[in-house]
Order: C-alpha cells, then structure tokens, then sequence
C-alpha cells in the first residue's frame, strides 16, 4: 500500500514539473514574439539586394517594352512606299521641332513671368506698399498688370486712411461740424506708425505732422 501512496506521489511531482517548464517556455515563446523584430547588417543587405533586383526588373521591362515599339515600329515603315517613308519622316522632324519649342516657350514664359513679378515690386516699393502683394496682383499682360496695380493702390491707399483715422482718433468741431484730427496724439504714438500711415497722416494733417516730426 505504501508503494502505491509513493508511486502516485512521484507522478503527481512529475506531472507538475513538466506543466511549469511548458509554462515557462511558453512565456519565454511570448517574451520573444512581443519584442521588436532585430535586423542584422546581413538582413539589411538581403532587403537591399531584394529593392535592388525589383528595380532593375522594372527597368528592364521598360526596355524591353521600348525596344518592341521600336522594333514593331520598324517593320511597319519598312512595310511602307517610299513616299509613306518620306511622310513618316517629315513628321519626326515636326514632332522634334514642337518639342524643342514647346520646351523653349516654357522658358520663356518663365521669364516673362519673372520679369513682371520684378516689375511689380518696383512700383509698389516706390508706393511705399508692401513688394509681399506682388504675387497677387501680377501679370505677364503689361496692360492687366498696370490696372491691377492702379486698383490696388486706390483699394490700399483707402484702407490705409480707414487705419490711420482709427488709429488717430477725431474729434468734431462744433461750430463746422466737420472731423478734425486730434492733437493729442504724442510722440511715442506716432513713432509706433507705419511709414505708409505716417504719409497719409502728413497728406490729412501737415501741421500735426509737422508738430509731431520735430519732438
């Protein structure tokens, strides 16, 4: 009876050691499979070497696809008369003209376009407008272009007033009724004026303009 209690027991013992290594190499197997995948320089050169064999495949049947064209398109022009030939021919040579000047009037336009955006910063700068419109209001059309800028600088000029009349409060006369620019506008305010805003103040007040460029 006692070597049967010994029997079941070493069974049982056995039984659970191998349920602890399969848990642990199971836990081992997890560990591994949820750490970020390691690349060696080997790996890398294999990945490369693969990249490098899917291009050149590629390449090559671009080639070869071109290489039929040609071939296809030879033995149909020599299937042909020899005025089909000359036709064929003299088309290659209008096809090849219209390359080359369709690739020298995107050069040009590329001028034109640089030109007239130079051109438009030059006149805003000397309106004292920020050259940054330029890009909005250009045009390869001198005559568009000279209207555009006309209209801008009536559409700044009166914004800039709008800012300036803000900026500068006005008080009205009650004998006149009429707005008049206030005097107390210090040295400090007007220093923290923009050029274009100190231009439209001297245009509306000289005398303030005067008053305040002399403190």
């Amino acid at each position: 009876m006692k070597m049967k209690l010994q029997y079941f027991a070493d069974s049982e013992s056995t039984s659970a050691e191998s349920q602890s290594a399969s848990t642990a190499s199971s836990a081992t197997t997890s560990a591994q499979s949820a750490s970020p995948a390691k690349y060696t320089q080997e790996d890398v050169n294999k990945m490369m070497a693969a990249k490098a064999n899917e291009v050149k495949t590629a390449l090559s049947d671009d080639l070869r696809q071109q290489k039929n064209d040609w071939l296809a398109e030879g033995e149909k022009r020599a299937g042909m008369s020899a005025q089909e030939k000359a036709e064929a021919a003299l088309q290659d040579q209008r096809d090849a003209i219209k390359e080359q000047a369709d690739r020298l009037q995107a050069r040009l336009d590329a001028a034109d376009k640089r030109d007239a955006l130079a051109a438009t910063k030059e006149v805003l700068a000397d309106k004292n407008i920020p050259v940054g419109f330029a890009e909005f209001i250009s045009a390869t059309d001198e005559d568009i272009r000279n209207a555009n800028l006309l209209k801008f600088g009536e559409l700044f000029e009166s914004a800039l007033t709008k800012a300036v009349d803000e900026r500068v409060k006005g008080k009205t006369n009650p004998q006149t009724g009429t707005s008049t620019v206030s005097q107390d506008m210090s040295a400090t305010d007007f220093s923290k004026l923009s050029i274009g805003e100190r231009m439209a103040l001297a245009t509306k007040d000289p005398t303030l303009y005067a008053q305040l460029t002399k403190q």
